[in-house]
Order: C-alpha cells, then structure tokens, then sequence
C-alpha cells in the first residue's frame, strides 16, 4: 500500500514538474517575443532623440543669426535717430522689437524730413 501511494505521489510530483516545464516554455517564448519589441523600442526612441538634438541645434543656430539681425535694425534706427537729433535709446529699442514697421516708418519720417527741408540729405 504504501508503495502505491509512493508511486501515485511520485506521478502526481513528474506531472507537475512536466506542466511546470510547459509553462515556462511559453512564458520563455513570450519573454523573448517582449524583449524583442522592447528592444526595438529602444532603438527607436534612440533615434527619435537623436532627431530631437538635432532640431534644436538648428533652432539655436538660427535664434543666434535672428537676434544678430534684430540688433542690426535696433543699431540702424539708433543710427538715424542720432543724426536727426532724436532719442537714439528709444529709437534703437523700436527698432530691435518692432524691426521692419520701424524701418519703414522711418524711412517715412526721413521722407518727409527732406521734403521739409529740414535736412539736406
């Protein structure tokens, strides 16, 4: 008697081991199917950042030559303000902020200033 139950436990104990073995055949199979995929996550967010950097590399560079111009217009408009007796500070602000409008704007003024007569050039 106590053999049988020796050899039924013993069955019970190989079936379990057997379907254990099963199981983590299938999870192995599905783990290696989601480190794939998340590798391939990986690789593709490596390059999405890679994108990035590279964007805001180009967006700094061209902050830098639009702030160059911005001073270019501040610069010419204090130019013009000083030369007709006008507030270079406040003209050179204008200029910087609001840049092609106070251009042309001034140009109108140095316009009407010639035509005025108050300035021969």
């Amino acid at each position: 008697m106590n053999t049988k139950i020796l050899m039924v436990v013993l069955m019970i104990f190989v079936f379990n081991c057997l379907k254990a073995e099963e199981n983590n055949i299938e999870i192995s199979s599905v783990s290696v199917q989601a480190i794939n995929e998340l590798k391939q996550d990986i690789e593709n967010l490596k390059v999405e950042n890679a994108d990035l950097k590279n964007k805001v590399s180009n967006l700094k560079k061209d902050y830098k030559k639009g702030g160059v111009i911005l001073f270019l217009f501040g610069a010419f408009c204090a130019l013009w303000a000083q030369n007709t007796k006008r507030n270079p500070w406040a003209w050179f602000f204008l200029g910087a902020i609001f840049s092609i409008i106070t251009v042309l704007f001034l140009l109108k003024m140095n316009s009407e200033d010639i035509d005025n007569g108050r300035f021969s050039s």
